[in-house]
């Protein structure tokens, strides 16, 4: 879907690090959304990766980084 691309685009252009749930929050959703919403769309796009997906990672409390090289996938 558009949000699943545009949370994997802010992931990678942020890979290593952490992006914060309120960044992502913004930069997929634009206005203010639940947690909730943002952890099922970050499932859902685990699921769409297949094995790939492992490579996002969740950081408790904080929110979620790409780990790897993607070229390996």
């Amino acid at each position: 879907t558009t949000r699943e691309r545009w949370l994997l685009d802010c992931l990678l252009r942020r890979r290593g690090a952490v992006a914060t749930r309120a960044e992502l929050r913004r930069a997929v959703w634009g206005a203010s959304t639940d947690d909730h919403v943002l952890d099922v769309t970050v499932g859902r796009l685990r699921r769409r990766l297949g094995a790939g997906g492992a490579m996002i990672e969740t950081v408790p409390k904080r929110g979620y980084r790409v780990t790897g090289d993607v070229a390996d996938q």
